[in-house]
Order: structure tokens, then C-alpha cells, then sequence
């Protein structure tokens, strides 16, 4: 064989080891990546994204997940991670990346309190429905306190309630003035005597505090009304069930008031 031959064959034998020895570096990169997926990572490092800064510590991030510094922490898959975060009920949505060996990317949003239930201390509903505790994780803020007539409340479990409820808060956050402060008594909206079927909105002002009486079909018209009335000072209840009309009665005290 001459010297070309000899080139050609020696070409050929580097190119067949050379693809040998790339593939099994790329085989060896796969198992790796395959048994940190199965294995997991230590994580020393948490890093925090999101629309709001820090919204929760990183130390409660971290008490969720059960990660802790030091030789004998426990290792963990994303899976493993998203599951634990997201039983926080304040929680909204995450996506998780590694950041390097042992550090970690939380990208998350929490829940925004919308409305306040007032049957239970410490106890707020994002838009959607979902219920979650407000402390330790938000400050108080003004927003509408509803009575939905709960006898019990699992967080993370939309009232059964909730769709007249946020139906009727939001034409109250879009066409009026008093949204936020209002206390919204839904707990008659569903009695079984048509008569007796209501919902009352407690509305505080500067010069006293209105007692609004609304039927729960047509409340609309009704607070259409409520806004052309010209209201003397002081605490009153204004009934505006029937068609055409305002019945306004003062009252002495807002604490011993019957509606």
C-alpha cells in the first residue's frame, strides 16, 4: 500500500476514535444529567425572580422546600421543589431553574388579596376565589369585607358562593366610588322566602354610615338610584327593593342597629 493509502486508512482510523470518544463523552454527559434529574441537588443558594421583589423570605422559601446548608443537606429535583412550594396556599405560580451546582432559581407570583372574608380572622380571597391567609405574608389593606354566609373555609377552595360574589364586587369596583370600603352582607342573597331575599352594603362616610338594602337580581338599577339621592347626615338604613323607591330610616347608633 503506498504512502496515500496509508494517509487515507490513518485518517479514517483518528475519525472512527474520534466519534467513538465523542460519543461516549456525550453518552456520559446524559447518565449525568439522567442522575441528577433522578438524584437531585443540594441547594445552598436561593435566587429570587418575579413581578414583586422578595414577596416572601427567602428563609420561608427555603422552610417550605427543607433545604438547609452543610454536608448532609438532602438533595432535590425540580418536581420535588414545585410540589413543596406550591403547598403554600399563598403561592400563585413558579418556575424553577438551576442556577449551578447547588444554587436555585425561584421564579414565582403570590396571590393578591381582593376581598377580605369577614366571618373569619385573618382570612382573604384573591380575585379568583382562592383563599389564603393573609398574615404573616401581606399588610392590611383597604379593600371590601364580605359575609358569604361560610360555615367552614378550606384554603386554597373557592367558596361555593363565589361567583355572585365577585360578580357583585366587581360592578361595585367599576361603577362606584365606595369599593373598597365597603362591607358587603351576602348571607341573605339565597333565602329560601323570595321577600326575604337581600344583600346589604354597609358604606362608611365623613358625615355617617349608609345601610344599603339591595335585591340580589336587580341591585344595578337600584344602585343607579342610590347615587341620584341626596342624603341627609348621620347613620341611615336606605331600602331600595322596590321598584321606584327609596325608603330611608335614621338610625341612633351604628352598633345597635337592626336591619
Amino acid at each position: 500500500m503506498g504512502r496515500s493509502g496509508r494517509g487515507v486508512l490513518l485518517v479514517k482510523r483518528v475519525g472512527f476514535r474520534g466519534c467513538v470518544a465523542l460519543f461516549s463523552v456525550g453518552i456520559a454527559v446524559f447518565s449525568y444529567g439522567i442522575r441528577e434529574r433522578i438524584r437531585g441537588r443540594r441547594i445552598e443558594t436561593i435566587i429570587q425572580t418575579g413581578p414583586e421583589k422578595e414577596a416572601l423570605r427567602s428563609d420561608y422559601l427555603a422552610e417550605l422546600i427543607g433545604c438547609y446548608s452543610g454536608a448532609s443537606s438532602p438533595r432535590f429535583t425540580l418536581k420535588n421543589v414545585r410540589e413543596s412550594l406550591m403547598r403554600s396556599h399563598v403561592m400563585e405560580t413558579v418556575r424553577l431553574a438551576w442556577a449551578g451546582k447547588e444554587a436555585l432559581t425561584i421564579d414565582y407570583s403570590v396571590r393578591k388579596p381582593y376581598l377580605y372574608l369577614a366571618e373569619y380572622r385573618n382570612a382573604v380571597c384573591d380575585r379568583k376565589g382562592y383563599p389564603f391567609p393573609l398574615f404573616p405574608f401581606r399588610k392590611r389593606e383597604r379593600l371590601p369585607s364580605v359575609y358569604a354566609g361560610l360555615t367552614s373555609l378550606r384554603w386554597g377552595r373557592p367558596p361555593q358562593s363565589y361567583s355572585r360574589i365577585r360578580q357583585f364586587l366587581e360592578y361595585l369596583e367599576k361603577e362606584t366610588d365606595f369599593f373598597s370600603m365597603a362591607v358587603v352582607d351576602m348571607t341573605r342573597a339565597d333565602h329560601p322566602s323570595p321577600g326575604r331575599r337581600e344583600i346589604t352594603v354597609e358604606i362608611p362616610y365623613e358625615r355617617g354610615t349608609v345601610f344599603l338594602r339591595l335585591t340580589p337580581v336587580g341591585y344595578r338599577e337600584e344602585l343607579v338610584r342610590y347615587r341620584r339621592l341626596s342624603l341627609p347626615e348621620g347613620d341611615m338604613v336606605v331600602d331600595l327593593r322596590l321598584k321606584d323607591t327609596a325608603l330611608i330610616k335614621a338610625i341612633d347608633s351604628v352598633k345597635h342597629r337592626t336591619l
